[in-house]
């Protein structure tokens, strides 16, 4: 009784001080970061589009222009004070034979522009677009505003042809190739990952088939805990959490540094906090690591992201659509980042050890104590609820509510926590790897 009014008044602590404002947040505001992402990945389709060869000119060609001209209208749109966003929509649409649109968005770039400086170049880029006679002259006052712009080629090897230089425009189209090489690499591996999780579905589909019956398994044995000490990890969880992060602002960090320690940080003190109390007050605890099938969980894991993932992304892409976007959590995170050192130890903070702290809290205290007192739906859908809404992300609200209902059921049909974290891990990967090929 005495550790439930415990409990009761961290709660109401938490709830009072989040009220009041004695834990700062991490209010970094999020449509820049998003007018970031959209540029990079428009930057991505037009670098692909260098890359294409003799497609260039047919279908799948226009494909990627149009698509490099939709995420720089998204960029422009979330940030519109962004000149580059503006600009490289409008050499986007200069490829696409739209000149008048390509004119206007490069005119408005200049409105936008930062300094008397840019403003010049951004309009002598524009009357380039209407220019017949290949000005050379034109085309040097605006190529320190073209330079930062991966679809400057589209007006540089213009001006050049229209000048009767084709030489020139040749190399241009040569140098625009040999810088967006380094793409093929992060393309071919994200190839690699969508052939992985491909595979991984057909398994997962196959093993559903051949076993229609999806709760057939059993968890394991009984947890030597119930409901109220799963009650009070969530408590303890949501205030380390909170605490944690508060104190990141507290202590110093700022910038770049303040963007990945409030994100990952709180995560793993809340995690190993909830997990450790626990484990004090029932020191029998398993949480449901049985690695004496270590193989099969791991198939069975991958199998079941490959199923999850396409799932989960198609469902926020359509929510993401319909509203406004809303920042994934590893998106500043990532971006952020600037290393390849940083960068890998986030990869295995995020596909490892943030996976196994969440999946033995959601599943194996959370999931293992409903599913003692209740069948496994129910059991499956409330720890799932509690999993989305921890994520904090409306829009991936239900995507995050499929995702618990599938690593629920991981565990129920394996019996051990290693299936379920090994399919949060390559959730997590798949998200990582896209961020790897839009951020560069």
């Amino acid at each position: 009784m005495s550790r439930g009014l415990v409990f009761a008044a961290l709660a109401a602590l938490l709830v009072i001080g989040l009220r009041v404002g004695w834990f700062e947040t991490l209010t970094q505001p999020g449509p820049e970061r998003w007018a970031v992402l959209y540029h990079h990945a428009g930057d991505v389709y037009v670098r692909m589009y260098y890359l294409a060869g003799p497609a260039k000119s047919g279908p799948a060609g226009s494909r990627l222009l149009h698509s490099a001209l939709r995420y720089y209208t998204l960029s422009s749109k979330t940030d519109p004070a962004s000149v580059e966003a503006l600009a490289s929509r409008g050499l986007v649409q200069l490829a696409l034979s739209d000149k008048s649109g390509a004119r206007a968005a490069l005119a408005n770039a200049a409105l936008r522009a930062r300094s008397d400086k840019e403003r010049k170049e951004a309009l002598s880029a524009a009357r380039l677009v209407s220019d017949q006679t290949g000005s050379l002259a034109l085309l040097r006052q605006a190529e320190p505003f073209l330079s930062g712009l991966a679809p400057a080629a589209f007006l540089t090897a213009s001006v050049y042809a229209a000048a009767g230089r084709s030489d020139l425009a040749d190399a241009e189209w040569a140098r625009a190739e040999q810088d967006s090489a380094p793409i093929i690499p992060k393309l071919t591996g994200l190839v690699i990952i969508c052939g992985l999780l491909g595979v991984g579905a057909l398994a997962g589909l196959v093993a559903s088939l051949a076993r229609w019956r999806a709760w057939a398994a059993s968890a394991g044995s009984e947890p030597a805990w119930g409901v109220p000490e799963a009650i009070e990890a969530l408590v303890l969880w949501v205030f380390l959490a909170v605490v944690t992060a508060s104190l990141l602002f507290r202590t110093g960090f700022r910038g770049r540094e303040l963007i990945g320690a409030a994100a990952i940080v709180p995560s793993l003190v809340a995690g190993c906090g909830a997990v450790a109390w626990v484990r004090l007050v029932q020191r029998e605890s398993r949480f449901g690591w049985d690695l004496r099938r270590s193989w099969r969980g791991i198939l069975q894991g991958l199998a079941v992201a490959g199923i999850l993932t396409p799932l989960a992304l198609v469902l926020e892409h359509l929510l993401q659509s319909a509203w406004r976007p809303v920042e994934h959590p590893l998106v500043p995170v990532f971006a952020s980042l600037g290393g390849g050192a940083s960068r890998a130890a986030l990869v295995v903070v995020a596909c490892a050890v943030v996976p196994a702290l969440e999946e033995t809290l959601f599943r194996g205290i959370v999931y293992r104590s409903l599913r003692a007192a209740w069948s496994p739906l129910p059991a499956a859908l409330v720890s799932a609820l509690i999993f989305s809404v921890g994520h904090l992300s409306w829009v991936g609200f239900v995507p995050y509510l499929l995702v618990g209902l599938g690593l629920a059921w991981a565990y129920e049909r394996s019996g051990t926590l290693l299936a379920p974290a090994v399919a949060h891990g390559a959730f997590n990967g798949f998200n990582l790897a896209i961020l790897l090929v839009l951020f560069g």
